[in-house]
């Protein structure tokens, strides 16, 4: 008798070089949100500060989450502002941050600090 694998991937992306892709855009798999949301549950307000096409925000949503704020740095994004996350820096803290940021620019570390400033 075989056994079933389900195989979750969070934050799963591309690694392929490519330098068209200038602002690292790998959307988020919507089943990884779907699966997160079963373990945990987000506290308001919710900041989104890489929405690119809005796969995070949108099963939020569906989640009946409501006090979401997004931002992107990338014009043609989904978002209610348009600004590098690293200069975004709003008058009110939020309680979640949540996004699946660009790996490409190693910018990980500087996106944990200013999360935590802003939280």
């Amino acid at each position: 008798m075989s056994k079933k694998s389900n195989k979750i991937q969070f934050g799963s992306r591309n690694n392929i070089n490519d330098n068209k892709n200038q602002f690292d855009f790998y959307p988020t798999p919507e089943n990884s949100i779907i699966e997160l949301l079963k373990h945990i549950k987000l506290n308001e307000p919710i900041l989104e500060p890489c929405n690119g096409t809005g796969n995070i925000t949108k099963i939020l949503k569906q989640n009946n989450y409501k006090n979401i704020k997004t931002i992107d740095i990338n014009k043609n994004a989904i978002a209610d502002e348009y600004i590098d996350y690293l200069d975004y820096n709003p008058y009110n803290k939020f309680n979640t941050i949540i996004t699946n940021p660009p790996f490409k620019y190693n910018t990980n570390a500087e996106f944990i600090k200013h999360s935590l400033k802003i939280l």
